[in-house]
């Protein structure tokens, strides 16, 4: 009977993973892992980012649209304070998503008077009887960050225009 030989060449025939090469792998294995946790949570932080980003854009966009249906030749509008330019809070502040009192957003609004330019310079000079510049600003606390603000301004001659 022959006896097996079991030398290098022997050794070199064999298949399978050495302990080294499986520890690699799971070395690098965990290392990608890791990167894909670390890339879920910024994708879940932006997500809610753009979502109050989103909210507050909405708060803003609504209030402005109600301002803009307003009559520019009734006295009592809100188009027509008493005072230009005159900063309004909302009454309900802080507001949730969907205008209500009892969130993370403060909405105001400023209405002055629109400066017409009647001399062809680029600036306005004259004051308007027709038309108003509106301003709506939302704020919202940022997480570690302190507070960011949407804000969008129009200019309204009232009815919806």
């Amino acid at each position: 009977m022959k006896r097996p030989a079991f030398g290098i060449s022997r050794w070199k025939e064999m298949k399978g993973f050495t302990i080294i090469e499986v520890l690699m792998a799971m070395g690098i294995m965990a290392v990608g892992l890791l990167a894909v946790g670390a890339m879920q949570i910024s994708a879940v932080r932006n997500n809610r980012t753009g979502n109050t980003y989103t909210q507050a854009t909405a708060l803003a966009q609504s209030q402005m649209e109600l301002i803009k249906d307003g009559d520019i030749d009734d006295s009592d509008d809100i188009l027509n304070p008493d005072t230009y330019p005159t900063t309004t809070a909302d009454s309900d502040n802080p507001l949730d998503e969907n205008g209500l009192a009892g969130g993370i957003y403060t909405r105001s609004w400023t209405i002055d008077t629109y400066l017409e330019d009647t001399d062809g310079d680029g600036v306005g000079d004259t004051q308007s009887n027709y038309g108003r510049t509106v301003t709506v600003t939302v704020t919202f606390p940022f997480v570690g960050r302190g507070t960011r603000s949407v804000t969008l301004s129009s200019v309204t001659t009232g009815d919806g225009l």
